[in-house]
């Protein structure tokens, strides 16, 4: 969506709401109300714009963050050589760490994968595995469904 549909101040408040922490330094950064705020985001063509310049803010975010993984994968497996010993159990723990957690993902997205086609052969629903109904539940759900699954697998 243009921001054309925007006034010159609604314009401004989007680019304070999106410098500053909270919406309420974003709305004294731009001089606006909270109320004025309230109101603009019911507008169809503020929120669009507003949404649409977070989520190229994210992205860019994500996208820096991105191109430094490699470089912060060498710099913690280059500590692990370091002289220092509590350098090293730090940078190992930390190695660790998000190696485990990468793993418990991997895991978890198998195990999210089973449950969907498990549903699904079991309900008959979409030959292609996919339930749009899984899509509906939050993945506090899907983890109470995991954890049921897991204890009816034998060990």
């Amino acid at each position: 969506m243009s921001s054309t549909r925007l006034t010159p101040r609604q314009r401004r408040a989007i680019q304070c709401l999106l410098e500053s922490r909270s919406v309420e330094a974003g709305c004294a950064a731009a001089k606006i109300s909270r109320s004025t705020y309230y109101v603009w985001t019911e507008q169809a063509s503020f929120k669009a714009e507003l949404d649409r310049q977070r989520a190229e803010l994210i992205a860019q975010g994500f996208a820096v963050l991105a191109q430094t993984t490699a470089k912060a994968i060498e710099t913690l497996a280059g500590l692990l050589d370091a002289g220092d010993n509590r350098l090293k159990r730090l940078a190992a723990r930390d190695v660790l760490a998000t190696y485990l957690k990468h793993k418990e993902l991997d895991e978890l997205t198998y195990r999210v994968e089973a449950v969907e086609a498990r549903l699904n052969q079991q309900q008959g629903n979409h030959a292609n595995g996919y339930d749009p109904e899984l899509e509906r539940l939050s993945l506090e759900e899907l983890e109470q469904r995991l954890a049921v699954l897991k204890r009816m697998r034998p060990e």
